[in-house]
C-alpha cells in the first residue's frame, strides 16, 4: 500500500478534490462542537442539579396539623379509658367544643354539664373532666401539668362563705385558672349559693362572656339519679328556688345546654 504524505495545505493546492473534502470535514466538526456546547448550556439551565434538588426538598414545609383531628383522637383515647360511658358522652364532648378549637375568635365558650349517677362516681367523673380539660388546654396552646393533677374548683369548699364572699372567692379562683388553662372544672355545682350560681350566667353567656375560647365543665352530684333533661330542670329549679322564674330559665339555658348523664363505672380505681 502506498502512503502519500502532505507537508502542508499548500501541497494540496493542485488537488482540488482532496481540499474540498477537508474543508467539508472541518465545517462539519465546527458545527458539531457548537451544537454540543448549545445542548450543554440548555441542560444547565433547565435540569437542576442534585444538590439543588436536595436543598429544595428539605425546605418544603409539612402541612399544618388540624387541631380538631387531634381533639377527635383524644376523645377516642378517653372512650377507651372510660368504657361504661355512652356514645352520647363522646358526641357531646366533640360537638360542644368544636367552635372553640376551629375558630380563632369563637363567639361563646363551650359549656358542658356532667350529671353524676351517685356520689361514689365522683372520682371517676372528676378524672374524666380532668383528662378532657387537660387535652383542651394543650390543643389551645397552653402548657399544663399532668391530667391527674389538673386543677378543679370544688363547690364543697365554698359552703362556709356568705353569698358575697363566696362570689368574690369564686371569681378570684377562675381568674387565676384562666391565666394558665383553657378549661375550667366546677365540681359540686349543687353546693353553691343561688346568687353565686348567677355568676355562671355571665361566665357562660352566649354573647357577653368575657372569655370565649374556653370550656367550662360542671359536675353536678344530685341526691338521687337523674336520667333526662326534664328531671334535671325540675331538680335545679327546686335547688335554686329563691332565684325568680325570669332569671332561672336563662341561667339553665346557658349552664345546662350540653348535658351528659354519666354511667356508673364500678371498675374505676384511680385517675
Amino acid at each position: 500500500m502506498t502512503v502519500i504524505c502532505y507537508s502542508s495545505r499548500r501541497d494540496l493546492k493542485d488537488k482540488p478534490d482532496i481540499m474540498k473534502r477537508i474543508e467539508q470535514c472541518e465545517g462539519s466538526s465546527k458545527r458539531t462542537v457548537v451544537l454540543s456546547i448549545f445542548v450543554f448550556l440548555i441542560c444547565c439551565c433547565f435540569v437542576p442539579s442534585k444538590s439543588f434538588q436536595a436543598v429544595n426538598t428539605s425546605n418544603v414545609s409539612e402541612p399544618p396539623v388540624n387541631p380538631f383531628k387531634i381533639h377527635v383522637q383524644n376523645i377516642k383515647t378517653l372512650k377507651s379509658m372510660f368504657k361504661t360511658q355512652s356514645d352520647r358522652t363522646w358526641t357531646i364532648l366533640k360537638s360542644s367544643t368544636h367552635h372553640i378549637i376551629t375558630s380563632e375568635e369563637p363567639d361563646r365558650p363551650a359549656v358542658i354539664m356532667m350529671v353524676l349517677p351517685n356520689k361514689e362516681s365522683e372520682p371517676m367523673a372528676l378524672c374524666l373532666a380532668r383528662h378532657f380539660s387537660h387535652d383542651i388546654t394543650k390543643i389551645l396552646d397552653c402548657q399544663t401539668a399532668t391530667a391527674a393533677s389538673y386543677p378543679a374548683i370544688n363547690g364543697a369548699e365554698y359552703v362556709e362563705y356568705e353569698n358575697g364572699d363566696q362570689k368574690i372567692k369564686l371569681d378570684n379562683s377562675i381568674q387565676n385558672l384562666i391565666k394558665y388553662h383553657r378549661s375550667i372544672i366546677i365540681n359540686h355545682l349543687e353546693k353553691f349559693h343561688s346568687e353565686t350560681v348567677m355568676y355562671f350566667h355571665g361566665l357562660c353567656d352566649t354573647t357577653e362572656a368575657m372569655y370565649k375560647q374556653i370550656a367550662v365543665v360542671f359536675l353536678l352530684e344530685p341526691p338521687y339519679a337523674i336520667k333526662n333533661e326534664a328531671e334535671l330542670a325540675l331538680y335545679l329549679e327546686k335547688l335554686w328556688s329563691d332565684i325568680d322564674h325570669i332569671r332561672i330559665k336563662p341561667l339553665l339555658s346557658r349552664i345546662a345546654n350540653n348535658v351528659i348523664f354519666l354511667n356508673e363505672d364500678k371498675s374505676f380505681e384511680h385517675c
